[in-house]
Parts: C-alpha cells; sequence; structure tokens
C-alpha cells in the first residue's frame, strides 16, 4: 500500500469537507465554502477523488472506492494519465 508521502512528492493533495461551509480559496484565489466548492464540481458521491489543473480544470477522476484491494494502483493510474494529459497540454503549440 502506498503512504501518503509517497502521494505529496507526486502531487498537490487537498481534501475537501463536502459537508463544512469553512471557507477556502479556490483556484481564482476566491473565497468559497468547501460546500460550495463540492457542489460546483457536482460532488454527491464520498470518497471522490479529482486531479485538477492550475485552473480547476478536471484531468481526471476516481468516485467511490469500487475495490479496495485495486484503489491504489487505480490512483497511481489516474495520477498518470492526468500529468500526461497536463505535459500534453504545455507543450501544445497556439
Amino acid at each position: 500500500m502506498a503512504t501518503m508521502d509517497e502521494y505529496n512528492k507526486k502531487i498537490i493533495i487537498r481534501h475537501i469537507d463536502a459537508q463544512s461551509f469553512d471557507e477556502i480559496n479556490n483556484f481564482y484565489n476566491e473565497e468559497v465554502s468547501h460546500n460550495e466548492f463540492a457542489f460546483k464540481r457536482a460532488v454527491n458521491f464520498f470518497p471522490t477523488v479529482m486531479l485538477v489543473d492550475n485552473y480547476g480544470s478536471i484531468l481526471g477522476k476516481i468516485v467511490g472506492v469500487p475495490s479496495e484491494e485495486y484503489y491504489w494502483t487505480d490512483l497511481d493510474e489516474v495520477i498518470e494519465k492526468s500529468t500526461k494529459k497536463l505535459h500534453k497540454r504545455m507543450s501544445a503549440e497556439l
């Protein structure tokens, strides 16, 4: 099983509590509640893991835990695919 330290080296992890009305800053540095942040992204099943770019566009997503046995493998795959998408976007010519 992977440790959180392993993931802290790969991605920025931000925990959102969809039931909380505490304020956080969104991707545009605007204050929104955890609840509003989750609502705007149609998060209605927990846990939901989303990998996003610096603008908040979703690169990859895991909803729920379909198989605890394969969860960490699935997460690694989503991180890898999302990273490739991000690199592809960054290298695109305009």
